[in-house]
Parts: structure tokens; sequence; C-alpha cells
């Protein structure tokens, strides 16, 4: 009832979810208002490049980044890919060394040349869209990584809630926070830097204002790590 409109996610209570009818939730003018796509085909040509706009870039493999109702069978989603190259709406790619395909859409063609500039580092969430396809990671950026949260602890490799680093267009590590509340110190349990990385005075500056940045989101009283940075 829920994926096909008829009820809706009213509250969240702890992790419990309560629903109610879609038309207590949305207003009318949206629930009465025309069907924005005249056919099926329509409908996912629109599905298919919103989900590889979501990502910024996705190969046509069955993984993570084609999870869904609508697009995880691989023969009609390969259909409606051809459509949209054939309409202009998307780009094919080629990386070297990597025999599948990847897409973009057209319009997000101009940052294939756009330098990255200054330094910049980002603390990504297990869930980001960027992590969606965790095969397709692994292969651009020779990053193994998997969300251990349903992993029972004898089996983890890394922790419970380990977040990845991206600095400038590189995975350099990923660290282990601790449970944060109220405005106390946030915690760093661990970091692994990831092989062959050579850290750089740049980079670990980037990296503390990050961490900044993330203590700031978090309204965090600074932050208590190891002995790996001074922050």
């Amino acid at each position: 009832m829920y994926n096909i409109g008829q009820i809706g996610i009213y509250e969240k209570r702890n992790t419990q979810k309560v629903y109610d009818m879609i038309e207590k939730l949305l207003p009318s003018v949206l629930l009465n208002c025309n069907d924005p796509f005249e056919n099926t085909e329509d409908f996912l040509k629109w599905y298919v490049k919103r989900r590889i706009g979501s990502v910024g870039l996705l190969w046509g493999k069955n993984g993570g980044g084609w999870l869904g109702h609508y697009i995880s069978n691989k023969k009609l989603r390969t259909e409606i890919l051809q459509d949209l190259i054939s309409d202009g709406e998307i780009l094919e790619l080629n990386v070297e060394d990597i025999k599948e395909t990847f897409y973009i859409r057209k319009e997000d063609e101009h940052f294939l040349n756009t330098k990255v500039i200054g330094k910049q580092a980002r603390f990504l969430a297990p869930l980001d869209n960027m992590l969606w396809d965790r095969g397709m990671i692994q292969y651009l950026f020779d990053f193994e990584y998997s969300w251990e949260v349903y992993v029972p602890i004898i089996k983890r490799k890394y922790g419970y809630y380990v977040l990845p680093v991206l600095y400038k267009n590189q995975l350099v590590a990923r660290f282990e926070p601790g449970l944060h509340r109220n405005k106390e110190p946030l915690k760093i349990l661990n970091w692994w830097w990831e092989e062959e990385i050579i850290v750089t005075d740049e980079m670990m500056e980037a990296i503390k204002d990050a961490f900044r940045q993330f203590c700031n989101y978090l309204q965090a009283d600074g932050i208590d790590a190891n002995e790996w940075v001074t922050l």
C-alpha cells in the first residue's frame, strides 16, 4: 500500500514508522493533479535518469545503484538507457581497465573537465548516494567498503559505524566515531589510512577543517581524538 501510494508515513517513533491514509498527509491539489507522464515509458526514462543524477555516474551492471521496483530488471533498464542515449539525455563513458559502460546525465558533462581546486575533504555517510553501489566504488577508487552496523561484532573488519573520508578525488581513509550525545566532545575511536596514501600537510588541514564542520553540525564541544592528529 505504501509503494502504490495508498498510505504514507505520518511519523516515526524511535525505529517504528506510523502510517496514515495518503489523503490525510498530502494536499488535495497534489493528489488531484494530472499525471506528469503520458505513459509508463516516459516515467521510466525520468526514473532512470533521476537515479543516474542522484549518484552522478553509474555503470550498467546490476548493483546497489539500481535497486528499486522499476529498475532492477536489467533487460528493461538497458532498453531505457538506450532510449535516453538516443534522446541525448545521457552519455556513455568508458573507464580504462573496466569493461562495463558508465552513464552520466548530459547536463553533467561539464563536470568531467572541472578541476578539483583547493583543499577539500568530506566525510561520507554509509548511505551516501556516492556509496550506493559498493562494487562500482571499489573498481573506481580501489576502496572496499561495507556498512557493518548489522554485522556481528566478531566478524567486523572495522567497526559499527565507519565513515569514508573523501579528499579531493580520492577516498583516503575511514574512521569510527563514538556515539555522540548533547554537546559533549566528539570521540574518534579508530582511524585507518588507505594503503599507499601519502599524507600531506594540505591533506591534514583539509581533514581538520572537515572535522570542524562536522563538530559544528553535531553541536559537539570540540573533538576527543586519538594521537593520529591534533585538531
